[in-house]
């Protein structure tokens, strides 16, 4: 639950990542957006576009993810945002698995020296960057929830708990009418 919080929280980055290569830019302070879709929600800065995590759409379905795009500087060579597709797998009730789809859109010598770029210099600053939300969100207690004091920046984590909630709700409603169903 910790680490989908983490992902539907676009402030974290100029905080914990500020010393990081693209998400040390931009203002520490910002009202935040929520924006309702059919497949969940995005919520987004309202001051702030194109300067760091700037925004996170969190989708909900067969196969839950969260998209955000970060912008990225001419010195991280050819190619557009860098476009990042995450996914979060419970393993038990205190450990989970993040995988993250790294992608940024180019082709021909454009492709050959992105990927030479990113394997040479971006792909360790990368793996710092999830090191250090691994780091925070293992040294995170299990009852940190009970002590937190949520504002308006949290409002994608509200919006998630809320979305978490009710599939929950709605898988068990499922499973009891099927039960029902099968006692008849």
């Amino acid at each position: 639950r910790y680490a989908l919080d983490n992902l539907a929280d676009p402030m974290h980055g100029c905080y914990l990542h500020a010393q990081s290569f693209t998400l040390a830019y931009g203002s520490k302070q910002d009202i935040m957006k929520l924006e309702r879709t059919e497949t969940g929600f995005i919520v987004s800065r309202v001051m702030q576009a194109g300067e760091n995590f700037d925004w996170t759409e969190m989708v909900f379905g067969a196969s839950s993810y969260c998209r955000l795009d970060l912008p990225y500087p001419a010195a991280a060579g050819p190619g557009g945002i860098f476009r990042i597709i995450g996914y979060v797998l419970p393993v038990d009730e205190h450990n989970c698995t993040v995988f993250f789809w790294r992608l940024r859109k180019c082709d021909g010598l454009a492709r050959a020296a992105w990927r030479f770029m990113y394997r040479a210099t971006l792909e360790e600053r990368h793996w710092n960057v999830l090191e250090q939300d691994r780091e925070m969100l293992s040294a995170m207690p299990d009852d940190a929830r009970m002590r937190e004091m949520l504002y308006q920046h949290d409002v994608g984590v509200g919006a998630l708990r809320q979305t978490l909630t009710r599939l929950a709700r709605e898988q068990i409603e499922a499973e009891d009418a099927q039960m029902a169903k099968a006692v008849r």
